[in-house]
């Protein structure tokens, strides 16, 4: 067979049709936007696994410890202008201006006061909405959450209450002490909370709580208003209470949803 002889050189290769190719410019990697990489990391943080809330019995453990701790001074502002009296187990702590008139009964009423309020908020944002309502807000720089929430609330409860004192003490009608407290609660709950949740729980607080005092007054005779105007009538000759404590109730029970909400978590408070 005859057998043709191999080039000395190799053959060269083609070269491949590239024109299409070089009339492309070079694909360069396409940056990513600001915008977009803020929020990727922005889902990234929102995936993150929130704090853990405190079982049941441990939080209202803590209510009761804080309502026996702090509401007797609360309660106390009521005490030093006599504005209530108590008839069980009476105690006063120090002289003066600055003494506190209350009772043995207060730490665990109040205790108990907490710990019923606060699991009631906790049912109340489970059933109505936390997040805050559009309205209107004071313009100041009020704190939304956490313990600066929860302080600011106590300090405008406590000036809530030192208000209605102050009016009682210097003989103002009861009709136009209410014309400045029913607002003040309103405002409180408007500056610091703006949900459903907490005007519900507010109201509710408003209407119950008084019902209890009259048993307390009436069945235990723990404690009496001496100048007492609502439920006489209804009562006959018993115990009744002052018309505008509904109104410092209301303000309390905000201040109540403020603590609920940081020790326990859930809820907006404003946000």
């Amino acid at each position: 067979m005859l057998q043709l002889p191999r080039p000395s050189t190799p053959v060269a290769q083609l070269p491949r049709n590239n024109a299409r190719d070089q009339s492309l410019p070079p694909r360069a990697s396409k940056p990513v936007p600001r915008a977009a990489a803020k929020k990727k990391y922005d889902r990234t943080v929102a995936t993150e696994t929130p704090r853990p809330r405190s079982p049941l019995p441990t939080f209202l453990a803590a209510l009761f410890a804080a309502g026996a701790t702090l509401g007797p001074p609360l309660d106390g502002i009521h005490g030093a202008f006599a504005l209530l009296r108590y008839d069980l187990a009476p105690l006063k702590l120090g002289d003066g201006a600055g003494a506190l008139h209350t009772s043995l009964t207060v730490p665990l009423l109040l205790g108990t006061f907490y710990a019923a309020s606060g699991f009631l908020h906790v049912v109340g944002d489970e059933f109505f909405s936390t997040a805050a309502l559009p309205l209107p807000t004071l313009p100041l720089p009020l704190p939304r959450r956490g313990p600066a929430l929860a302080a600011c609330t106590l300090a405008l409860v406590a000036a809530h209450l030192a208000l209605s004192a102050l009016l009682y003490d210097a003989g103002v009608p009861t009709d136009q002490i209410s014309l400045a407290l029913y607002p003040a609660a309103f405002l409180i709950w408007l500056s610091l909370d703006r949900t459903p949740a907490g005007a519900a729980l507010a109201l509710a607080t408003a209407a119950a709580a008084p019902l209890a005092e009259l048993l307390l007054m009436n069945s235990f005779g723990v404690w009496h208003y001496p100048r007492a105007d609502l439920f006489l009538t209804l009562l006959g000759d018993q115990k009744g209470i002052v018309s505008w404590v509904p109104a410092c109730y209301a303000g309390y029970s905000v201040w109540i949803g403020a603590l609920k909400r940081w020790v326990r978590g859930a809820g907006g408070s404003g946000e």
